[in-house]
Parts: structure tokens; C-alpha cells; sequence
């Protein structure tokens, strides 16, 4: 459990360096690609030093896929971080659980009990009153893209959680290096397309798209950057390792619980976010559903 104890604290981490780059005003996609970027670094280097000489294809195929769940997920994040602030848009996100743990049930034959069960049904009923009640002093961003993109979030992420549970069954471990180029390479060719638009990407039409997107100095992004590609290449290796070590029916809800609440109360206490009763009664819906399956 300790690898997926670790895990959980840099998924919370990483977090809140988001939420940290959006509040200061940096040039968030600068910021994000930027820790990509610093992820491919890594994987360059650790294939030139592994020197291996073939990989099997769903290696680099389940690495496309959880890169582009990465890359994909941050204009996401971007979107919903304004409309939502950092505590429910990353309880929001951690509800993807449901779509890896049913994969671990239907396809890796992990089967969960009736605890599970409930829990997982409670995690469904929260998800409404969450994307229904968003940041109090947000509630005039009500726009038409918030359903599709808080649904298309869910299952983007949740197949990317499928592809690590994917490479730890059917993958070789020699073959790690290669998993995380790909992952990561995808990554930082999406958020090179996303940072060329990236001035198209408002939440708030009303407001200058240069204070939105433009940071005060190219330094803090670009270093914050780095420090969270550190932690991003971390946390897949630690999830990695968490999957081999316990079930996927435990591993998914147990660092959904705990990152969305630990994540949810970083959001309270650094950044003064409140929100409506509505969003609150989701949060503790969806706390006690993950409580369950954590069992």
C-alpha cells in the first residue's frame, strides 16, 4: 500500500500545482506543456540509458492513449477550474473511478463485493448534484459546454486509468522506458497544438483572452512546469506499481477517495473556495461511495 499511498499524494500535488499556475496568472498552457515536455525529457533519456532494443506495439498504444488522457484532460481541467474551482474539479475527475474499476471487474476478472457495489451506485448519484453546483462566485459561467465536457473528462480519464491497469497485465516490465516516451511524447504533441490555439480557449468571453492566457514572467510557469512534470512522471510510475501490488478494484477508488478529498480540502484552506450546498452534498455523496469501494 505504500506505493499507492505515495501515488495519492503527488496526484494531490500536481493538483494544486494547477491550481497554482491558474491563480497567479501564468500562462497556464505554457505551464502545462512545459511539465509534458519535462516528462518526455525523462523518457528520451531513460530509453537512450535502458538501450532496449524492440518493444511490443500495445506498449506504445496503451502509452498513446494514457498521454493523450493526460494532455486532453488539462484543457479540461482548465475549463472547469474557473467554473468550479480545484476541490470539485478534481473530485469530478476522481469519479472516473467507476470506469477503470468496472474494466477491472468486466476484463481483468477482479470481483467486487456488495460494498462495492453501493459504493459505486452512490458515486453515480453525486455526479449530478457535483456539475450542478459549481463555485459560488462563479455562477454566472453558465455555458453550454460544461455537461459535455465534464462527461467526456470522465471517460477520457477512466481510459487512461484502463491503459495502466492494461500494461501491468498484458505488458513487460522491461518495457517501462518505452511506455513512458510514449505517454509522454503524445502528451507534449497535443499540448503543442493546444498552446498554438490556446488564446481561443476562454472561459469568460467578456474578458481579455491576453489575461487569461498570459502569464507576468515566463520563469515561474516554466519552472513550475518542470517541478510538475517531476511529479506527473512520478505518479504514473507509482500507479504502475500500486496495480502490481494490489487489485485495480482496490487501487482506483482507494486514490480517487483519497485525492478528492485531501485535494477538496487543499482547495478550502489555501484558496478560501466555498461552494453551494447542492455541490457540498455531492461531495459527501461521492465521499462516502468511495469510502465504500475503498473497503
Amino acid at each position: 500500500m505504500g506505493f499507492l499511498v505515495a501515488h495519492i499524494l503527488l496526484v494531490v500535488s500536481f493538483a494544486l500545482a494547477l491550481r497554482l499556475s491558474q491563480s497567479r496568472g501564468h500562462d497556464f498552457f505554457l505551464m502545462t506543456g512545459t511539465n509534458y515536455a519535462s516528462g518526455l525529457v525523462v523518457g528520451i533519456v531513460w530509453v537512450a540509458l535502458a538501450g532496449s532494443a524492440s518493444v511490443a506495439t500495445s506498449t506504445i498504444l496503451l502509452g498513446v492513449i494514457q498521454g493523450a488522457r493526460f494532455s486532453l484532460a488539462v484543457i479540461a481541467i482548465y475549463l472547469l477550474l474557473v467554473r468550479t474551482g480545484v476541490g470539485i474539479t478534481f473530485v469530478l475527475l476522481r469519479l472516473s473511478v467507476i470506469v477503470p474499476t468496472v474494466a477491472s471487474i468486466v476484463w481483468f476478472g477482479e470481483r467486487p463485493d456488495v460494498t462495492t457495489i453501493v459504493g459505486v451506485v452512490l458515486l453515480l448519484g453525486s455526479l449530478p448534484l457535483l456539475v450542478g453546483g459549481g463555485q459560488r462566485s462563479n455562477l454566472g459561467l453558465r455555458v453550454w459546454w460544461y455537461w459535455p465536457i465534464v462527461l467526456g473528462t470522465l471517460i477520457l480519464t477512466g481510459a487512461g486509468l484502463i491503459a495502466a491497469k492494461a500494461f501491468v497485465e498484458i505488458g513487460e516490465i522491461t518495457e517501462l522506458p518505452e511506455y513512458v516516451l510514449a505517454t509522454f511524447a503524445t502528451a507534449t504533441g497535443v499540448a503543442l497544438v493546444t498552446f498554438a490555439f490556446r488564446q481561443r480557449i476562454q472561459v469568460d468571453p467578456s474578458a481579455p483572452a491576453i489575461q487569461l492566457v498570459s502569464g507576468r514572467r515566463h520563469s515561474e510557469p516554466l519552472l513550475l512546469g518542470v517541478v510538475a512534470g517531476g511529479i506527473n512522471v512520478g505518479q504514473l510510475l507509482l500507479l504502475l506499481a500500486a496495480l502490481r501490488d494490489v487489485p485495480g478494484t482496490v487501487v482506483f477508488p482507494a486514490q480517487s477517495a483519497g485525492s478528492a478529498l485531501l485535494t477538496v480540502i487543499a482547495g478550502y484552506l489555501i484558496w478560501h473556495e466555498r461552494h453551494r450546498l447542492q455541490a457540498l452534498a455531492g461531495v459527501g455523496l461521492a465521499a462516502g461511495g468511495l469510502a465504500l469501494v475503498s473497503l
